[in-house]
């Protein structure tokens, strides 16, 4: 069976099987007016979040400084027998304190030259038009549905897959266009038969994942029950997740997707939603 949007880290020069089923893909311009406009946001976020690193770490080291401090003898004695007494508090203080005043330096030079939210406002809403403008260009209607799917690079062959990095938590749009399921992934539209689909099912294994798509914090239930487990409160791995079969020209490939997206799979499709495994709790 194989597997679509898995890709096999060790034959990267190999066609992807999606390719089979791609019906749109997105013109260069528009997929590079994308990314750049992406990308500016990307930067401004993160120049408006590095922004408050070096306050933060300015008041560690004014803490760290005072806590050195201590343990230098009482003032009022000469500076020579205090560092006789305690020279690794007297060095601590000293380079403390430096590092206090630049860090104190650094906080302003990076708040001048942060992006103010206006900038930010403004790359954002660069970004959505781009973003929008490839969706008419692909013909994306309005009654899209979310759903993330799952994108794994493995090596081995494809019944002994090996993963040795974490799945992409991929979001895209769901539609039905022409009797076909349609997966838009933001550049190219997939139209998937709904006369070559044959099933839903679970798939009893654990994947470890990267990235979170959703509104909600995934430490909402229904997503732990849905077996996302969590690290540090972001997703860490999923214990069990759902895949769609189809057969087209005596071939059959499935497509992974997170269970939390099993109803809209489910009503997008027609056909049965599986039984779960035991949830994770």
């Amino acid at each position: 069976m194989h597997g679509l949007f898995c890709y096999n880290i060790d034959s990267p020069d190999a066609p992807p099987f999606e390719a089979r089923f791609r019906t749109y893909a997105a013109p260069d311009t528009l997929k590079a007016a994308l990314e750049s406009e992406s990308g500016d946001l990307s930067r401004l976020v993160l120049r408006r979040s590095m922004a408050n690193v070096p306050g933060k770490l300015k008041w560690i080291a004014l803490a760290g400084g005072v806590l050195a401090a201590l343990g230098i003898p009482a003032r009022g004695i000469p500076f020579a027998e205090a560092y006789r007494e305690a020279p690794a508090s007297v060095w601590a203080c000293v380079i403390l304190a430096a590092a206090a005043a630049a860090l104190t330096l650094a906080e302003i030079f990076m708040r001048r030259r942060r992006s103010g939210k206006e900038a930010e406002t403004a790359a954002r809403a660069r970004a959505d038009a781009a973003a929008l403008a490839l969706r008419e260009q692909a013909g994306i209607p309005e009654d899209a549905e979310k759903a993330d799917i799952l994108v794994v690079r493995y090596r081995g062959d494809e019944k002994h897959q090996h993963v040795p990095c974490p799945a992409e938590i991929l979001e895209t749009d769901l539609f039905t266009r022409e009797d076909a399921l349609c997966v838009f992934t933001g550049a190219d539209v997939f139209a998937f038969p709904l006369e070559d689909l044959k099933g839903l099912r679970s798939v009893d294994r654990a994947f470890p994942v990267a990235g979170w798509n959703k509104p909600e914090a995934p430490s909402a239930q229904k997503y732990r029950d849905a077996g996302v487990t969590l690290r540090g409160g972001l997703p860490a791995s999923l214990r069990f997740c759902c895949a769609l079969d189809l057969s087209r020209n005596g071939e059959d490939y499935r497509l992974l997707f997170p269970a939390y997206e099993l109803p809209v799979f489910s009503r997008r499709t027609g056909l049965a939603a599986p039984e779960l495994p035991e949830r994770a709790r």
